[in-house]
């Protein structure tokens, strides 16, 4: 805001300065006189003459002022001025852009081809600031155009557009950045790029890279510019647009603290850093992060971020990269496996470091969006496995594995808590756990099929274990492995509540090896079993050890005793299978509201083999026009009018199982969406819906309340009731 206010106060003042456009402006070397043009024309300016063809001590000390009244067009091509050739632009000392009455003033810079006197062919032209301050005003409007025109003689035709800036230069853009590229006589596809280059650019107003590709810094070590660094600040927005690309190459710095925009593609590049600071204004594609790129989400801010888009995020690919920070709700994080040269060499693994490289950010990611390890690709001829590793993840939000080739698998290298209010999804293949630690207080699935193994590493439940069963043969498994670092452990507690999938439906004494044991070790019981099961921990001395959960009851196997006797006997011994209790239903008990948090109580019916593991959801209906909250509601109703729209955020959550003949009473805690609607309403009426899978238990409305102000009022009430003020 402060850098928004400075670059207004510098508009107001060139608006003063340049009423007369035909005169000199105060300050400026050079006033634009006003109408279309070209740069080199000498007429065009006050005093006579042409900005940037002087001697390097003066260029230096030039200021260039295009801020006449007026909707008009500065072009910058190639030139030549006496004997001196132009073909890659010219050097000033500051620039400022917009600023009149009225109208748009445009500076375009053509990347044209041009032939200089040593018949050697330049394709690029560049603006280089070198010295004090440079600014684009609400009115001004920069673009950068990537041409075919001019002749090359030595190279292809066209050329790129950049604006580079020399050490211990800002610009403060108030207007408009815009990026372009027509397509070239380079190889089909491909267009001429443009850039941006530092040293540091603030961005309070709109850049859109409307086609082609706008990289920052510039790789281009001639001519003018500092090619090695950039500071990109976005306090406005930064527009992609379908087909086009943004990328930050070694050296650039981007900061977004406003809205980015992804309707294109985007590239985080080895040797760059991303810095997403306290609003999430991110929306459309993911980011692609690549060769170490170095995402910081917020690390260095110490507060939460708040969503103002929350459809965007990151996306790890070609070697992986960096993440610090918090990834906020709304926000997603995805690993993909790829493949790829490393130097000279084949690599089939994406990884993703936490915390950045040598530990930049200490302490652990926290997760409340999603993040997704998704090993890619078809027989090992493409795609790869996916790596999380570095410092601890702690989840709130969601996190997935899945494996789509079953020649690769997910790594999990690091710490990983899936707090109370986290979900981790194993959808598909295996997630291979190393000599790290597991802790779930929230619910672990693991879909059929799909496995966990720990090897050397242990996995402690304290919430809900879910493997899901589609099929005697098919069902997900926690497996425990023994290694270098000893066994891998499951240290029991919590919950275990498999989970039946398409319709399947066991016969009594089915039983599952959930937990599969090879040189590992199972440590305790479960303090409940859900969903009609019941655990089998009998089997961990068998030829090949698991511990299990039966449908219904244990098989009778498994309570059967051998005994050795010298009386034979000639009567078969009749056994009797017990009839399996059917699985209960919970019943809703109570619901109640409070400040920040609402409670709901369940119970589960005696005589039975208990109740399938539940989750109540909290929600409200948010109605929208032309994208504005207009009101808040617990049931969704029909708009009033055709521009209104209707939108459900969930706002709290619970989960869990209980047991037969139990009860219990569940705390819904205000995740962040919930805690900022109650920020702005004080009082929030949400809809609760508890179900056990897709059945739905029961539906209730519950009233979650702000806590009481600290401030008391100075103002005194008359006896009518209304407020008076002091003085």
């Amino acid at each position: 805001m402060l850098r928004a206010r400075i670059g207004a106060a510098a508009a107001a003042f060139v608006v003063a300065a340049c009423l007369a456009p035909a005169a000199q402006a105060a300050g400026c070397s050079y006033t634009w006189n006003g109408g279309s043009g070209a740069w080199d024309i000498a007429s065009n300016w006050t005093p006579n003459g042409v900005p940037g063809t002087g001697s390097q001590s003066a260029n230096l000390a030039t200021s260039v002022c295009i801020t006449a009244s007026g909707t008009y067009t500065v072009t910058l091509a190639p030139f030549s001025s006496g004997s001196v050739d132009y073909s890659g632009g010219v050097q000033i000392g500051s620039l400022t852009l917009g600023g009149g009455v009225s109208g748009t003033q445009t500076l375009e810079i053509q990347g044209q081809a041009a032939v200089d006197r040593n018949n050697e062919t330049s394709n690029f032209v560049n603006l280089d600031l070198a010295s004090g301050a440079s600014s684009i005003a609400s009115s001004g409007e920069l673009i950068l155009d990537g041409t075919t025109q001019g002749t090359g003689n030595n190279g292809p035709d066209g050329g790129g557009a950049g604006l580079s800036e020399e050490t211990g230069v800002t610009l403060v853009n108030d207007g408009s950045i815009l990026s372009q590229s027509d397509t070239s006589s380079l190889p089909a596809g491909n267009q001429w790029q443009n850039y941006l280059t530092g040293p540091s650019i603030d961005n309070g107003g709109a850049i859109e890279v409307q086609s082609g590709t706008l990289g920052l810094p510039s790789p281009n070590n001639g001519g003018y510019g500092n090619s090695n660094q950039i500071s990109l600040f976005n306090s406005g927005t930064l527009t992609v647009d379908s087909g086009a690309s943004f990328n930050l190459y070694p050296g650039a710095v981007f900061s977004n603290n406003g809205s980015f925009v992804n309707n294109g593609s985007a590239q985080v590049n080895g040797g760059s850093t991303w810095n997403q600071g306290p609003v999430n204004g991110m929306s459309g594609n993911l980011v692609q992060v690549e060769g170490g790129g170095q995402v910081d989400d917020g690390a260095s801010l110490a507060m939460p971020q708040t969503v103002t888009a929350g459809n965007g995020g990151f996306q790890y690919v070609v070697g992986g990269g960096y993440l610090a920070g918090t990834i906020p709700v709304g926000q997603t994080v995805d690993v993909q496996g790829t493949t790829w040269n490393n130097s000279g060499n084949i690599a089939q693994a994406t990884t993703l470091t936490l915390g950045g490289p040598s530990n930049t950010y200490p302490g652990a990611v926290v997760n409340n969006g999603t993040l997704r390890i998704d090993s890619d690709g078809s027989g090992k001829t493409s795609g790869g496995g996916a790596i999380l590793t570095g410092n601890e993840l702690d989840n709130n939000g969601t996190f997935a594995s899945t494996v789509e080739d079953a020649s690769y698998e997910n790594q999990l290298q690091s710490t990983f808590v899936n707090e109370s209010s986290g979900t981790a999804q194993i959808t598909g293949g295996t997630l291979y756990q190393g000599a790290t630690a597991s802790t779930n207080n929230g619910i672990v699935s693991i879909g059929s099929g799909a496995t966990w193994i720990v090897q050397s590493g242990s996995f402690t439940n304290n919430g809900t274990f879910a493997p899901s069963i589609a099929g005697p043969l098919s069902y997900g498994t926690l497996t425990l492995q023994g290694g270098l670092y000893g066994p891998g452990t499951f240290n029991a507690g919590g919950t275990i509540a498999p989970a039946l999938q398409s319709g399947y439906v066991p016969a009594s004494g089915t039983e599952f090896a959930v937990v599969p044991i090879s040189g590992g070790s199972f440590k305790g019981t479960f303090g409940a079993v859900g969903g009609g099961f019941v655990a089998d921990y009998g089997k961990q001395t068998a030829s090949s050890p698991y511990v299990g959960v039966a449908y219904g009851s244990l098989p009778s196997t498994t309570t059967t005793t051998t005994t050795t006797t010298t009386t034979p006997t000639t009567t078969t011994p009749t056994t009797t299978t017990p009839t399996a209790p059917a699985a209960g239903q919970l019943a809703l008990r109570g619901l109640r509201g409070g400040v920040g948090r609402g409670t709901v109580e369940l119970a589960c019916p005696a005589a039975t083999s208990g109740c399938p593991a539940f989750v109540a959801t909290a929600s409200v209906t948010e109605k929208l026009r032309g994208g504005k909250v207009i009101g808040v509601a617990a049931r969704a109703g029909k708009p009033r009018k055709p521009k209104v729209t209707t939108k459900v955020v969930v706002v709290a959550t619970a989960a869990g199982v209980v047991a037969a003949g139990g009860s219990g009473s569940y705390t819904l805690a205000l995740n962040a969406a919930g805690k900022a609607l109650l920020r702005t309403h004080e009082r929030l009426t949400a809809r609760v819906t508890v179900a056990e899978g897709k059945t739905v238990v029961a539906t209730r409305t519950v009233t979650f309340t702000a806590a009481p102000s600290k401030h008391k009022s100075k103002g005194k009430h008359n006896s009518k009731g209304k407020h008076k003020r002091k003085g």
